[in-house]
């Protein structure tokens, strides 16, 4: 698994602040401020295995989920759409329309990392 040192800023109830170096403890390689915080959805960099990556996060209701897309609704009305392909890790139940996700993607090209089904949260928004 990648290890990754986070540093950025988030948007939503939880400011971004610096991670630490990821280890178990911390879910997915020191991601895990982003996973747990009130964070809704941001912009990150961090190193992974000695290469610095830009990526973006974003929780939320999942409103269209594809083979090839995944876009979700924060609480705040921010919209994202995020690619995916068969690199992308899916974790935790199926993305179904929704249902609450977080996603992690490339900011270069906005294709998910890891897209994740979360339970419901905090942050998320509501159905319309």
């Amino acid at each position: 698994a990648p290890v990754f040192a986070v540093a950025g800023k988030g948007r939503g109830n939880l400011p971004g602040r610096a991670g630490r170096q990821g280890g178990r403890a911390q879910g997915m390689g020191g991601l895990g401020d982003l996973l747990g915080g009130g964070a809704l959805h941001g912009d990150v960099t961090a190193a992974a295995n000695g290469s610095v990556q830009a990526l973006v996060f974003q929780r939320g209701e999942v409103t269209t989920v594809s083979d090839t897309s995944i876009t979700l609704k924060s609480s705040d009305g921010f919209v994202g759409t995020y690619g995916r392909t068969a690199a992308t890790r899916s974790r935790g139940a199926a993305l179904v329309n929704g249902g609450q996700a977080f996603v992690l993607a490339r900011a270069s090209d906005k294709v998910a990392i890891t897209a994740l089904a979360m339970p419901a949260m905090m942050g998320a928004a509501p159905s319309s």
